[in-house]
């Protein structure tokens, strides 16, 4: 017979002692090791014993992952893991890695897999079924929080925002202007931890005049007050595109000039704090077709485009510089690597996103992601997902993620 160890609380107030068949989980539980080497079995009575704070200590060098699978060890852990001195502790790691999640759409809930940049391996994460069965497509991450909408065609969308840790959500309050956005971004303020979601423009929304309205109205809905505000109008002079990144304390988004033969291509600013867009196009040199932009490590860039016959010919990364508003070209994408990222993407589209000195591209199909370097002004693919399979159609998205227990929904 086992003995029991005496029971006793730590100095926060938490129970220290209580027996493992009371915690709900298996004695032989095993976990898998986050550098994904083979699972390594658990003996419940020598982590039993082991001091509150040690464990507590060893609970927060562990990966994203693994830190899931941790919190279905026992009720202790899940609780302990969102103690404040948890997650003082776990927010004062800083060599932590950081990830890229992939989303593939399939099946009846969310589900992604996680790219460690630190060990370069991808690794399985549990399906965010704790989410609505409605939320399908992911909008962006930021701050450790996920943003996501639902769309139905013609209907007005739904936005949600999550933390994948923790797994909260909520649903926002519909907008004022009911409408499909096209600028949809999401920033979150690191000091304090709120976020604010801004969006503009009108995808496909008829009213009932059966005309198309722009909405040039921008709203921006506050995590705090839980409240949509309109701030400011887009410059009737633009059409908005789908993509923007948030860099330096303003918006830039990619936008068309409306209504005008050669159709300039460029970004535009807003100015979150003074709710205000600006009127000069950063335009990109002629002969670039589509755009998307990115905060690169502070910097401002483009994966841009240049087509001929209908077929993407070249893809360039430029950088607009802050002193003259000139775009410099960094790199152009190798043709081998162009003939088979054309491939993979079979006529479909690809999305960007950046993190530090790392821009990805992920294609829509095919589950590849093609990775630029700006320091070491380099291109390489990132290692196939083999999580998923390859031989399904899927519509995926990437982007980098910092996870988070402090950030709130």
């Amino acid at each position: 017979m086992r003995k029991e160890s005496p029971k006793k609380k730590s100095r926060q107030g938490r129970d220290t002692s209580t027996k493992s068949e009371d915690l709900g989980f298996d004695l032989e539980a095993e976990v898998a090791c986050g550098d994904g080497s083979e699972n390594v079995a658990m003996e419940a009575s020598i982590w039993s014993a082991l001091p509150e704070d040690l464990t507590d200590r060893i609970l927060a060098w562990l990966p994203l992952p693994s830190l899931f699978q941790a919190r279905t060890v026992c009720k202790r852990w899940n609780a302990n893991i969102f103690s404040r001195v948890f997650l003082e502790m776990y927010s004062g790691i800083i060599c932590r890695s950081s990830y890229f999640l992939l989303f593939p759409s399939i099946g009846e809930h969310l589900v992604c897999s996680a790219y460690n940049t630190g060990s370069k391996k991808w690794q399985s994460m549990p399906p965010l079924s704790f989410l609505p069965s409605q939320v399908k497509f992911v909008e962006g991450a930021a701050g450790g929080l996920l943003f996501f909408s639902v769309g139905v065609q013609l209907k007005p969308v739904k936005l949600f925002v999550c933390n994948l840790l923790t797994k909260s959500w909520r649903e926002l309050p519909d907008m004022a202007h009911k409408r499909t956005p096209i600028v949809r971004h999401m920033v979150v303020d690191e000091a304090t931890k709120a976020y604010k979601i801004i969006v503009a423009g009108n995808a496909e929304f008829i009213s009932n005049r059966g005309q198309y309205n722009r909405f040039l109205n921008t709203e921006v809905y506050d995590s705090v007050s839980n409240l949509w505000t309109e701030a400011g109008r887009l410059p009737a002079r633009f059409d908005p595109n789908w993509s923007s990144a948030y860099c330096n304390e303003k918006l830039y988004c990619v936008v068309n000039e409306a209504d005008t033969l050669n159709r300039r291509l460029g970004v535009i600013t807003y100015d979150l704090k003074q709710g205000l867009w600006s009127d000069a196009l950063e335009e990109l040199p002629e002969g670039f077709s589509l755009a998307q932009v990115v905060d690169c490590g502070g910097h401002v860039m483009m994966v841009a485009e240049r087509y001929k016959n209908g077929n993407v010919k070249s893809i360039h990364i430029l950088r607009l510089e802050s002193s003259s508003h000139e775009w410099t070209e960094l790199s152009k994408l190798p043709r081998k690597m162009l003939m088979e990222f054309r491939r993979i993407c079979d006529e479909e589209s690809y999305s960007c996103a950046a993190h530090k000195e790392h821009v990805y591209l992920t294609s829509f199909r095919g589950l590849q992601v093609l990775v630029y370097n700006v320091v070491q002004s380099s291109w390489e693919w990132l290692p196939k997902c083999p999580i998923f399979d390859a031989q399904i159609d899927y519509r995926a998205v990437g982007f980098p993620f910092a996870p988070s227990l402090h950030a709130s929904i």
